[in-house]
Formats: C-alpha cells, structure tokens, sequence
C-alpha cells in the first residue's frame, strides 16, 4: 500500500522553516570513526565539587511532580490517538509550567511501521511535541529503538492531567516496551527560574558547526544548577545525514551532551529518528541563556529537526538539587552481562521522591570489535534493575562508522530516608559487537514533600 508521507503533510500544515540555513552549506564532514567521537576541550562551568549535605530550607513555592512507569508491552493498531501509553495527574496549586518528559522501547510487532507520539495536556492534541520513529525489520526480531518526547506547558491551577499517546502512523502494528512519563510542576512566583522552547517548528541546517534550534533564558538570584534537557524529532532530507546534537550555555557549546543520530532514504519520506540529551550546568546569580544546538557530523544531507523542545529548571546550589553523572567518557560492554555506565549516590533525611533521567548516544565501535549488536540498557537501584526502564537499541553497519541512535529512559518513585545509589546499566541483547555508548549521562533529583529538591553531590 502507499503510504502517508508525513514530511509533505508538516509543510501543508505550514510548519515554517527557518529564513536561512545557517552555517557552510554544502561542505559535508570528514569520514566518521568512533574515534571522532570525543569531547572538545571547551566547556561551560563545571558543577560544584563533591560537598556534605547541605542543610535543609524551607523554600516559598511548592512544587509538584508525578510519573508513570508501565511495565509490560502494549501493541497500537489504531491510526488515531486513543488511551495514554502513559499518563499521571499533578495538581497545580497555583498558575504555573509544567515540564513533561517521556520515553518507550519501540520493536517490530508484525511489519514495518511508522509511529506517531505526543505528550497532552488534559488530552488536548497538539503540534509541538510530535514524534514519528521507524521501526524496519531485519535479521533478527526487528529494529529496536528509543522514542523520546519531552514538552513545555503553561497552565492553570487545578488537577493537570498528562498524557504520553502514541498512534500508527502508518504501516504495521506499533509495539511499545515500558513507557515512561515524569511531569515536574513549577509555580508562576518562580516563573524566572524555569524555561521552554517548544514552538513546534522546524529546523533545517547543513552546517558542520552547531546552529542553534531551540534557545530560552532563566534568571537567578544566586548560584543555582540548571539542568536541561532536549529532545527532537529527527527527519530525512536531501541525502543520508549523520546529525550531532548538543545543549549550549550561554554561548559555550558542550560537546560531552553530544548525540548523534542516522537518518536514511527508505520507499517513502526516509528514515525518522528521535533524539535526548540532558546536561546541568552551575549557573552563577544572573540571566543565562541555553540552546539547543545541532549541526551535521557526516553525509549528504541536510539536518532536519521536528519540534525541537528544550526545557531548563534551575534550584539553588544550597538546595543541593541533584546529583549527576556526566563526564562525557565512552563506555564498552563486549558481552551479556550488564555493567554500570554511569552512577550516583544522594542522600534524603526525610521521605522523598526521586525523579531519575538517564540518557546516552549509543553506536559501534570500529572493527575488529565493531559489529552489528542489540543492547540492552535500564536503570538500576541499590543494585537491583528497574524492569520498567528496559531499552532495547539495534546497532547495524552502514557506509560510515555505523548506526547511531539516542538512548533515553527514566524513573521516580518514593524514597525513605536514607542513601540511595543510582545506575545506568547497559549490556550486549545479540549479535557480535560491543556495545558502545558515548556521554551517557544520569541526573537524579530529589523532591521532599516540604522542599525543593535536596541531595548531595556525586559528580564526575
């Protein structure tokens, strides 16, 4: 059958493109290698050093969170949006913004398929958050990938329900692994410290540099860690592209949150990808400005992002806000037992909730322990893993140094007091190559009932 192609839809529904294409069009990069892969030497300010407890403070606003973690499989047919694959219900108790991030383990189910993803507000279709991800068979049980969402929303005070929806967009059945979804409210009277970009456009480069896609501004009164985080929907255009994504602070460019994500031709609009990374940065009293950049890394073609979306919280440093793993080191598993990536240890004196985000750019190494694999990555806790945070990632050759796909997954739940350590855990599903991940990174933020986020450090 024909089906749908969703590049000519999003032009129809005038979805603008920008004025220029930024940056030295048409100069294509060098040859790629895994040994490409490495951190520049520049970056913004590093996070404060390992440090005690800080004690705790009363702080004026009350914010709120909720999350949603199925474990277990659900199967779509349906080409319109029907039930949540994942949906939890904040109350808002003043007007406010709510940050709403998402991600699933997508597989084969019967054939080919195109899927279609949002995250809603009190069920309202939107157009700046969509997702479309590919899903193709292959030698084994098909290609495996993670679909990540994330979106910006300005509310009223009242009961919010968030939703994260999914839909055959064309082809086969949709078959999702573990969905998860985490919603963080943050009231009005803190409106200067929590920002978005998610004004459903699209962005197109081929400039070898970093061009900006998605920029916003918070404001704080004191040192504060702002973490960021970014996702995309990312398209074929004009040739095969190699796309390298990363989070900027003001102005500096941080090469250890690089993403780097393929996208081909197929029979129809080509290959559609999705692409997470996450940073928090130290960010000194102030107005700070953050973008979301890509640029192309390999090919012919030109980067194309859908609905970039790219939100930023920041919490005083003397609320020891987080704890973060995020030094942008490679990691290397050549076999089926599962080894930590990245890992982090806070402590809570009183009952709280952990909201854990984890993310990772996951390609092949280069021969002899370069081939094509399936891993396996979740969370883990107290050295126990998370089921309901599995993702499974196919790696496959091409004409360069081979697939490349983002890694994302997430989880929160409710803590007693005490020491909790956090990991992110990756091992090889199949196949005969190493897994190989690049700048994984893993943040975990602290909610007590009765203040802002509250942890120690564990940083790199």
């Amino acid at each position: 059958m024909s089906l749908p192609v969703h590049a000519w839809r999003r032009l129809v529904a005038a979805r603008t493109l920008p004025l220029a294409l930024a940056g030295a069009v048409g100069l294509a990069a060098p040859p790629a290698s895994a040994v490409d892969k490495a951190a520049d030497a520049a970056q913004p300010p590093a996070l404060p050093a390992a440090a005690e407890p800080a004690a705790l403070r009363a702080l004026p606003d009350s914010y709120t969170t909720c999350s949603a973690q199925p474990d277990g499989t659900i199967v779509i047919s349906s080409a319109s949006f029907g039930d949540a694959v994942a949906e939890c219900t904040l109350q808002a108790p003043t007007a406010g913004y709510i940050v709403a991030i998402g991600s699933a383990s997508l597989a084969m189910s019967d054939t080919a398929y195109e899927v279609h993803a949002e995250i809603m507000l009190d069920d309202a279709q939107g157009d700046s958050s969509d997702r479309w991800v590919n899903v193709y068979p292959n030698a084994n049980d098909g290609t495996d990938k993670t679909i990540a969402i994330s979106h910006y929303f300005s509310v009223a005070p009242g009961a919010r329900r968030i939703s994260f929806k999914a839909r055959r967009y064309s082809g086969g059945n949709v078959m999702i692994f573990d969905p998860t979804l985490t919603a963080i409210f943050v009231p009005a009277s803190a409106a200067q410290t929590v920002c978005g970009s998610a004004t459903g456009t699209t962005f197109q480069t081929q400039s070898s540099a970093p061009v900006s896609a998605a920029s916003c501004q918070i404001s704080v009164a004191e040192d504060s860690i702002a973490f960021a985080f970014a996702t995309a929907s990312m398209g074929y255009s004009l040739g095969p592209t190699e796309a390298r994504v990363r989070i900027g602070f003001d102005g500096t460019t941080t090469s250890t949150s690089d993403r780097w994500v393929n996208v081909y031709a197929d029979d129809q609009d080509g290959t559609d990808e999705s692409v997470a990374t996450q940073y928090a940065f130290a960010a000194t009293p102030g107005t700070h400005t953050f973008d979301l950049y890509a640029s192309r890394f390999d090919g012919s073609g030109q980067v194309t992002m859908y609905d970039p979306v790219l939100t930023v919280i920041a919490v005083p440093t003397s609320a020891a806000a987080i704890c973060s793993q995020q030094s942008g080191a490679s990691y290397t598993n050549p076999g089926g037992t599962a080894t930590t990536m990245r890992e982090c240890t806070l402590s809570t004196a009183t009952p709280a909730r952990a909201l854990v985000f984890a993310s990772a750019s996951i390609g092949r190494s280069d021969p002899p322990a370069g081939a094509p694999y399936e891993g396996l990555f979740r969370i883990a806790t107290g050295g126990e893993s998370l089921s309901n945070t599995e993702r499974w990632i196919d790696i496959d050759n091409d004409s360069g140094d081979g697939t490349d796909r983002t890694l994302a997954t997430q989880w929160g739940g409710e803590l007693d007091p005490g020491t909790f350590t956090f990991s992110l855990r990756g091992s090889r599903y199949s196949g005969s190559g190493e897994v190989r991940a690049y700048n994984a990174a893993l943040h975990v933020l602290l909610l007590p009932s009765d203040r802002l986020f509250y942890s120690d450090f564990e940083l790199p």
